[in-house]
């Protein structure tokens, strides 16, 4: 069914004031709260230095040389701080509970990067032999029935970088079934390494698609051209670290820098990186952190089909099973490694909040759900996707869930709903 163009610039506009609607105003958590300082901190001081931030009180920061920085990685601050300086000279500020600050730049830099990836969502989509009316199925499905929607609500690191892995997997798509092009090869890298400075273990894809173009014939000669952005992605992110640790280490591998008067982590105790899990504890958390109680499974069960329709493709070598290689492989590695090296499921969060980096590029497989359509495949997609519109809506509530009190976050996210409704 072919749709006309008045209709997808109709649903772009309905997407654009739902993230309109939706993006919170407030700070929730030290996370957003120790990112939100350092964008504070370059426009109103100057500085990446945090002591006089209005959310120095944040857990999550770092001491260094007798200050105190952010623990985060500082790119995407950085990039939050240049929507801030606009900002700030219209007269808004970040000061207190942040309002209307804290909400344009999110809106302006998540909710930008959602809407960008779910365009070239459906733009990749015209790269399959699916009916237009699937194509803005999946669409919808990927922008609003997954754990990606609420976490493109608030500002952190993990949405983002899922919307800038894909719009450079998109290029990367462009440049090898559409006659290749320079600048397309180019483009894909500057989103996979931009992704790899903001969420570090991101960039483990850049690595994934480098390999893969070394052995892609028809883009090999140009991959220069994908290794050029690393001088505006990865080289200002490795100066922006040696300002704040005085080497090329992350600040939050330096154990020491945790450790200073009043620190909630003063005995190590919830940092993860540190130490390697192992045995039963391993298997339990690994249960939990998929398909338990924490499970990311649990809060966004279409990654299953996604996982189901990678594997089709590679098995059956379809069109893409050489990018279907690349994307879950990595996706494993990082499955594995935060599974490996964390241990408190990413803190208070509705899910574990570090794997929707892999949402979208794993989502794109699944057109192979909907080539042959039949009754019972329309039954079980829509029995998945009614499930997780229904998580993900909940997780509108608060992403950064409370996952105290013996409940998990989606019963944490009810139960302070229907508190704060009957209060109003």
């Amino acid at each position: 069914m072919f749709c006309p163009s008045w209709h997808r610039w109709l649903i772009l506009g309905v997407l654009v004031l739902i993230m309109a609607a939706v993006t919170k105003n407030h700070v929730a958590s030290w996370n957003d709260a120790s990112r939100m300082a350092v964008v504070e901190s370059i426009v109103e001081r100057g500085t990446l230095i945090i002591d006089r931030s209005s959310f120095v009180g944040t857990g999550d920061k770092v001491f260094f040389r007798g200050h105190f920085y952010s623990d985060k990685p500082p790119m995407l601050s950085v990039i939050g701080a240049a929507m801030y300086w606009f900002l700030h000279q219209c007269g808004i500020s970040l000061s207190g509970s942040a309002g209307k600050g804290y909400y344009w730049i999110t809106l302006l830099t998540i909710g930008l990067g959602w809407l960008l990836c779910v365009c070239c969502f459906y733009l990749a989509l015209s790269l399959v032999q699916i009916k237009e009316k699937y194509r803005i199925l999946l669409t919808l499905s990927l922008g609003l029935g997954t754990i990606f929607f609420p976490w493109s609500t608030v500002f952190n690191n993990h949405s983002i970088a899922a919307s800038l892995l894909f719009v450079g997997f998109y290029f990367l798509l462009q440049a090898r079934f559409s006659g290749g092009g320079k600048h397309r090869l180019f483009f894909s890298g500057l989103f996979f390494s931009l992704a790899g400075v903001i969420d570090v273990p991101s960039a483990l894809f850049y690595a994934g698609f480098i390999i893969y173009i070394v052995f892609e014939k028809s883009l090999r000669k140009d991959i220069s051209y994908f290794c050029l952005p690393l001088l505006v992605t990865a080289l200002p992110a490795v100066v922006l670290n040696f300002l704040i640790t005085g080497d090329f280490i992350p600040a939050e591998i330096h154990r020491q820098a945790w450790i200073y008067p009043g620190s909630p982590w003063i005995w190590g105790a919830g940092l993860s990186g540190f130490e390697l899990n192992r045995g039963s504890f391993l298997a339990e958390y690994s249960f939990n952190a998929l398909i338990g109680s924490r499970g990311f499974f649990l809060y966004d069960p279409l990654f299953l089909l996604s996982g189901y329709c990678l594997w089709v493709e590679i098995y059956c070598k379809k069109r893409f099973y050489k990018e279907a290689i690349v994307v879950g492989a990595v996706s494993i590695v990082i499955m594995l490694y935060y599974l490996l090296t964390t241990s408190n499921y990413g803190g208070w969060s509705y899910g574990v909040r570090w794997l929707v980096s892999l949402i979208p590029i794993t989502a794109f497989f699944l057109y192979n759900f909907f080539e042959r359509m039949k009754s019972f495949k329309r039954i079980v997609f829509s029995v998945f996707l009614l499930i997780s519109v229904a998580v993900s809506s909940v997780g509108l509530i608060n992403p950064w869930a409370r996952c105290a009190g013996g409940e998990g976050p989606i019963m944490n996210n009810l139960q302070d709903f229907f508190i704060l409704s009957s209060v109003k």
